[in-house]
């Protein structure tokens, strides 16, 4: 009666994890910015040094962008996301002159990788990713304009719009499905070791 018992127990427990497993699901992976787009119509969070502003004309995509005159920069931070998670880091670019940016990667090691992009007057994405170090944890991203003869002349705007961090990291999350299974097995558990008992 006891091996049986134990066998029963082993078999039903088996039942009520592949249960429980079978309904797991993931939650959705996505950006990791705040306000990417800048479509809150403020900055915030992102932060800048210099003359960032929001604009509202000849914006890439939704009503709103973000301008600079100068070498300045607007950057955000975050909880740290590790680069191997990370699928694809995009923004949109202009700049009436057609002269050059840099892009930043702040590391929870404190290094950073700093790369140039060439942007011209028309909107151009930019993908960034391969810029990345790879097993390092990434904390900040940081777009830079520029400044031509250190004047800081009218012209030297850049424009920026839909900055994107994506992640492919999905998060393991049970369902009320999953939780529903796993209850009515552990029911059917302890049925059956009542049963089991009083026979």
């Amino acid at each position: 009666m006891r091996a049986r018992l134990q066998l029963s127990t082993c078999v039903i427990t088996i039942v009520v994890a592949v249960a429980a497993v079978s309904l797991v699901g993931t939650a959705d992976a996505g950006e990791v910015l705040a306000n990417p787009g800048f479509e809150s119509g403020v900055l915030s969070p992102w932060t800048t040094t210099g003359t960032w502003v929001i604009e509202t004309t000849n914006c890439h995509s939704g009503s709103y962008c973000a301008s600079d005159v100068g070498n300045y920069y607007i950057q955000q931070t975050f909880a740290g996301v590790p680069t191997n998670s990370i699928t694809s880091i995009t923004f949109w670019m202009r700049q009436p002159n057609s002269e050059i940016a840099g892009v930043e990667f702040d590391y929870s090691d404190s290094t950073s990788d700093f790369n140039l992009v060439y942007p011209g007057t028309s909107w151009s994405q930019f993908d960034v990713t391969s810029y990345l170090s790879s097993g390092k944890t990434l904390t900040a991203l940081r777009i830079w304009g520029y400044e031509l003869g250190g004047g800081g002349t009218p012209n030297d705007i850049s424009v920026v719009d839909d900055v994107s961090i994506q992640t492919g990291e999905a998060i393991p999350m049970v369902g009320w499905r999953g939780l529903l299974a796993l209850a009515l097995a552990l029911g059917v558990t302890g049925a059956i070791l009542v049963r089991r008992r009083l026979a």
